[in-house]
């Protein structure tokens, strides 16, 4: 199957209150001219140093000094070269991750002692939905996720990450570069559920937060601490086996309709097959996938048999719009189809039968 156009403007599914088009450049030039202040200082001592025969090793070779101001700066007195980054403003985030385990950045696979490890950056994260399985509680040890509450990671791009958190959507900035994982300010929305769904909530958002370090392990998404103690468990979120109730449908002219409660509309997933009633008649389709969360349905086929015209209006439509479907999203309550522009199809809730 062609990989389908992604849609990943946040603003249709997460809301994220930073402004990412501020300029910092005043605040970049201030950095630059302490650490040129400092670098000059520090060559004129080595300069008198040098001068009176002192030497900065023992073994004669170059001695490196390490000048931080406001971005990393590393200097050493063989090539005098500096490497400046900028610190991101408002998400709390480092623009340059540097901090990794072994001192470059990235997290070895000695450090886990699950077998397949591959660190991960944004760019492989980029445009893919997780749902939670496992996360750390309090006594250190893993927890499943209580049943009937289901948390979502979605990655929009290589900055943004959103979902659901049981009760509430969030999202926020993260970086993300050989392993190493950083999440910015976190926001979301405010409803409130249960308070057994809340206590879940505090405490999926608050592993999130402190999450260092990201890797692919078996087909889990594995975000861990600073001491390599896992976080949180993801699985890729799984189309086959599903089943789902339409709630709502555009109907062709930018409307979206709500399914009458005499109406019922329904879905089901196997492997490579899709089945359901459409209203009134039963219809079939094969379908699949790709790795960009791409669906394509076709063969779509059904029985013929007639009832009332009202029935008959929905489910014309929602064949019709099963045949434009072209991306699929799960934010961990409902299931939304897309088409190739990013224009919501139809919108579906988990059935008894999932």
């Amino acid at each position: 199957m062609s990989k389908k156009n992604r849609n990943k403007n946040p603003d249709s599914y997460v809301r994220n209150n930073y402004d990412h088009s501020e300029d910092y450049s005043g605040r970049t030039g201030f950095n630059k001219g302490r650490l040129s202040f400092i670098l000059f200082s520090s060559v004129m001592v080595l300069a008198v140093l040098m001068t009176a025969g002192c030497t900065g090793n023992s073994a004669g070779g170059a001695s490196d000094i390490t000048v931080t101001g406001g971005g990393n700066g590393t200097a050493d007195n063989s090539g005098g070269t500096t490497d400046n980054s900028e610190d991101s403003a408002d998400s709390g985030i480092n623009s340059e991750i540097t901090d990794g385990s072994d001192g470059s950045g990235k997290i070895t696979e000695s450090e886990y002692v699950t077998e397949n490890v591959t660190a991960v950056s944004g760019d492989e994260l980029s445009g893919t939905d997780w749902l939670l399985t496992s996360y750390m509680g309090v006594n250190g040890g893993m927890n499943e996720v209580p049943e009937g509450i289901d948390a979502t990671l979605t990655f929009v791009n290589e900055s943004i990450l959103g979902g659901n958190s049981g009760c509430n959507s969030y999202s926020a900035d993260y970086k993300a570069k050989d392993g190493v994982f950083k999440t910015g300010i976190i926001v979301f929305t405010a409803m409130y559920c249960t308070d057994a769904t809340m206590e879940f909530e505090n405490d999926y958002l608050e592993l999130l937060q402190k999450g260092s370090s990201a890797v692919m392990s078996d087909g889990k998404l594995v975000i861990s601490d600073e001491e390599g103690g896992v976080l949180l468990n993801f699985l890729p979120f799984k189309i086959s086996g599903s089943s789902w109730e339409l709630i709502s449908m555009n109907d062709g002219k930018e409307a979206v309709l709500s399914l009458p409660e005499n109406i019922g509309i329904t879905l089901e997933f196997s492997d490579d097959k899709a089945s359901g009633n459409a209203g009134c008649n039963n219809y079939f389709s094969s379908y699949s996938t790709d790795e960009y969360f791409g669906i394509e349905f076709s063969a779509i086929g059904s029985t013929r048999m007639y009832c009332e015209e009202a029935v008959m209006v929905y489910e014309s439509a929602y064949l019709k719009n099963l045949e434009s479907v072209s991306r699929y999203y799960f934010n961990g309550k409902s299931l939304i189809f897309r088409d190739d522009d990013g224009k919501t199809l139809m919108t579906f809730v988990k059935s008894g039968k999932s």
